[in-house]
């Protein structure tokens, strides 16, 4: 009961039982909501403010009572000042603990009660049925006989003890415990995305932390493993907030780049941005109608699937909704035209969210394009990562703020809930969606890809685990942009972990040809200078060239590839690349021989054999690791003797360099 009662914002009130402190002082700093519990709950029990260490410390029922109301009252900035030490170490220190003596009296009479009949009654047994003593009777019978009843010295220390308590553990101890609930993607120092996380122990690191001032220090490292941020102020300011906290500040591993974006483009042409807006419209429009035909279309129920989850009603009046307003919309950029334009009640509100939406996302692009271009939104986000010593690992995603119709929801929620609306209105873009823009659209924030790396390391700061989740088309890249490769280089030195996928090098029918300027390739030269790092234990590279109906074209990074020098790798995935023999041999050469685990995916070799490399490989499996064989090592691996990918001969190459059941090259000799 002591440690809920330190939950209790009565630490605000110590400065009123405090000898020599003034009392109107500390009343001014009570919050309210202290105050108000105070008023329904001391008031009434007749505890005096002068007397808190006599009327609140020593009743327990009274603790619990005003520990619930400051719960219920107090927001979590002021629970987590008045759960100091203060009621601990000051109103309460010294206080005799309630005597449990008559309680444990009681207990070992009823115990002794039992434990002597019942031994009673085993030596009665034993007479009747042996007539004599064996050794465990003997044995019981003095540690009975040791028993001096309910005033033993056991007894008596017992009773006069403190109860144990949570916090009488050393302190080392309670790390051990708390370390426990460390997020699951926390491995050997850094933050690894491929682990899986329920998130379920959040809560109770949020709770700890309430507890008291010894628990808030050793929950606070667990609170915030990753942080979110977003291209703008907001979340400056609270990365800077979250930085200033030394507790929770020493807890951050990684920090995830949302870097969705609204381009110029949109912003400085209304009839482009009321296009892209009406496609999203379309889409939602489609898909509305799809759910709505469900009801009519009673084979599909027949066939194992649902019947939509709202009234056809709701369906039929919604997309109707969205209809008219992008007429609305079509009517109103025409009449600028000098077409004639609607003037009822509802076209006028759908002009009104178009133009409203516009100057909105106005205002949030140039609120983006200044924070990439002043180079503050680098330079205050480096700032913050220089007081964050365990973060070492950066993450670039997009695609994370995109306006997306919930799942599930009520259909008439885009028309009713006009949050929806606004996200729908004012929401950034994906780099994909960027790329596929008609008329083109620059990708701005494509320099925080390196310029971040480069200023984080210039600062001081180490960076030893990156992931990179987007990339632009090169055509969409600035025309100013001119990284600095060799300081891209340097800054990735200490990299320990790579991870980049999940992008498409060609999108929207603008075709892009990796032979072509293969130097200058913006994607190439990138990846060479983060690669470069000879200390990479983990690496996880998909690349994409194009996508025809859902086919990848294997990615030509052949060069890139060969000129790579991993001596410590450990887990290597590699997937959707094409290169040549050469290549592959001289990739596979720079490998170390500690690999734990390979796996080779969509990977084609356009001229020669894959029988060396495979040579290769399997010299770098140790044998202790060639019997653990995680699923689908190899995967669609075409070219040289695996022809169209060889389903067969590709299982008998991983057997091969796993050393499992295949001791021979299955490649040599094989045409």
């Amino acid at each position: 009961m002591r440690v809920l009662g330190i939950i209790a914002t009565v630490a605000l009130l110590v400065g009123a039982a405090i000898a020599d402190v003034n009392l109107s002082q500390a009343l001014a700093q009570i919050p309210t909501c202290t105050q108000e519990c105070g008023v329904n709950v001391l008031v009434p029990a007749q505890c005096q403010l002068t007397d808190l260490s006599n009327c609140l410390c020593t009743n327990s029922t009274l603790q619990l009572e005003f520990a619930l109301c400051v719960l219920e009252s107090c927001g979590l900035a002021d629970q987590f000042v008045v759960s100091s030490t203060v009621l601990q170490n000051e109103i309460c220190k010294g206080v005799p603990i309630p005597s449990r003596s008559a309680e444990i009296i009681r207990d070992v009479i009823i115990i002794s009660a039992f434990t002597y009949v019942i031994i009673g009654l085993r030596f009665y047994s034993r007479a009747l049925v042996t007539s004599k003593m064996w050794w465990d009777d003997w044995a019981i019978a003095l540690a009975a006989c040791s028993r001096r009843g309910p005033t033993s010295a056991s007894t008596q220390r017992l009773i006069t003890m403190e109860p144990p308590h949570i916090l009488s553990f050393p302190e080392d101890v309670l790390y051990k415990i708390f370390n426990h609930f460390q997020c699951d993607k926390v491995h050997r120092g850094l933050f690894d995305w491929a682990l899986y996380d329920d998130g379920s122990k959040v809560q109770t690191v949020k709770t700890a932390r309430l507890v008291c001032r010894l628990f808030n220090q050793l929950a606070s490292p667990l609170l915030c493993p990753s942080l979110r941020l977003r291209l703008d102020h907001a979340s400056l300011d609270f990365v800077d907030k979250v930085s200033q906290s030394p507790l929770i500040a020493a807890g951050v591993r990684n920090i995830e780049i949302v870097l969705d974006y609204r381009p110029r483009e949109l912003a400085t042409d209304l009839s482009r941005f009321k296009n892209l807006r009406k496609q999203k419209l379309r889409e939602i429009h489609s898909s509305l109608v799809s759910s709505a035909e469900a009801w009519t279309d009673r084979s599909y129920e027949k066939d194992g699937g649902t019947i939509a989850d709202y009234p056809y009603l709701d369906y039929t009046q919604t997309f109707e909704y969205i209809s008219m307003m992008w007429t609305a919309w079509d009517k109103h950029l025409s009449a600028a035209s000098g077409d004639g334009e609607a003037k009822d009640a509802m076209s006028l509100e759908f002009q009104r969210i178009l133009r409203q939406g516009h100057q909105e996302y106005i205002q949030k692009h140039e609120e983006q394009f200044q924070l990439v271009t002043d180079g503050s939104f680098v330079g205050r986000l480096v700032s913050a990562i220089s007081r964050m010593k365990h973060c070492a690992s950066l993450e670039f995603v997009d695609d994370v703020d995109c306006y997306s119709r919930p799942d599930n929801s009520s259909p008439i929620a885009l028309r009713d809930d006009a949050r929806q609306i606004h996200q729908l209105m004012t929401g950034p873009l994906s780099w994909d969606t960027i790329n596929s823009l008609e008329g083109g659209a620059e990708t701005l924030p494509v320099r925080i890809l390196w310029d971040l790396p480069i200023a984080t390391h210039r600062a001081g700061s180490t960076l030893r685990a990156m992931r990179v989740r987007t990339f632009p088309h090169q055509n969409c890249c600035p025309m100013d942009c001119s990284p600095a490769w060799a300081d891209l280089q340097a800054a990735c030195q200490h990299l320990e972990v790579f991870s980049y996928g999940a992008t498409y090098l060609s999108h929207g029918g603008r075709s892009f040809d990796p032979r072509l300027a293969r130097e200058q390739a913006l994607i190439e030269r990138y990846l060479g200078a983060v690669l470069s790092s000879a200390v990479l234990e983990a690496v996880d590279l998909a690349l994409h060239d194009t996508v025809f109906h859902a086919v990848a074209v294997s990615y030509r990074v052949g060069l890139l590839l060969r000129a790579i020098s991993w001596p410590r790798m450990r887990n290597l995935k590699i997937a959707d690349i094409s290169l040549t023999q050469d290549e592959l041999e001289g990739f596979c050469s720079g490998l170390g021989h500690a690999v734990e685990d390979i796996c080779l995916r969509n990977v084609d070799v356009r001229r020669g054999s894959w029988a060396g490399a495979l040579d290769m490989l399997r010299e770098r499996v140790p044998k202790r690791r060639k019997k653990l064989i995680p699923g689908y090592n190899f995967l669609q691996l075409s070219g040289g003797e695996f022809g169209k990918k060889n389903k067969k001969l590709v299982k008998l190459a991983q057997g091969y360099v796993l050393g499992v059941g295949v001791d021979e090259n299955p490649l040599r000799g094989t045409s």
